[in-house]
């Protein structure tokens, strides 16, 4: 399943077990300047959202991924070199972010994070989510087969919220 089709759900699982939402804007170069103000100076899991044309405008989930080191450490490595860099330059697609993009974060034992993390990556395909050292797919546009395996009408109300108030930086 495609994680950008199950955004809703995604994101409601999320919310449930505590997460923070944060919405960080700018270019590349300033992202790195906001990321200690989001004060996440533990292990944990996080995601990363990028705003799609694919999907009404909405933030969709592209990476999610686990550290034993505080998260604003590896965040801040993802721009120097790894998935935020990547949502600047663009997907295979061609979609990237001009302005910012999402992040959901919640501090745990790493532990619990690299087992949440397993999860979420048994269960959905995230497009910057790669193994053996494959590039990042495109993202795919959201399909009518997208909604009712996972709720129907509930979910795509659910989705309609993803906008950016959901991202706010805390």
């Amino acid at each position: 399943m495609y994680a950008e089709n199950y955004a809703q759900v995604i994101q409601y699982v999320w919310g449930y077990v505590g997460a923070r939402s944060y919405l960080l804007q700018g270019d590349l170069q300033t992202v790195p300047q906001n990321i200690p103000r989001l004060r996440l100076d533990g292990p944990g899991i996080y995601s990363l959202w990028l705003k799609s044309s694919f999907h009404e405008n909405k933030y969709v989930p592209t990476y999610v991924g686990f550290t034993s080191r505080p998260i604003q450490t590896r965040l801040g490595e993802h721009v120097r070199f790894g998935k935020i860099g990547e949502l600047y330059s663009g997907l295979p697609d061609g979609a990237a972010t001009t302005g910012g993009f999402g992040v959901l974060a919640l501090e745990l034992p790493t532990p619990m994070a690299l087992a949440m993390e397993s999860v979420f990556l048994e269960t959905f395909d995230f497009a910057q989510n790669t193994a053996d050292n494959l590039l990042s797919r495109a993202l795919r546009p959201w399909t009518v087969d997208a909604d009712y395996s996972a709720g129907g009408l509930v979910l795509r109300k659910a989705w309609n919220s993803l906008s950016d108030r959901e991202f706010a930086l805390n």
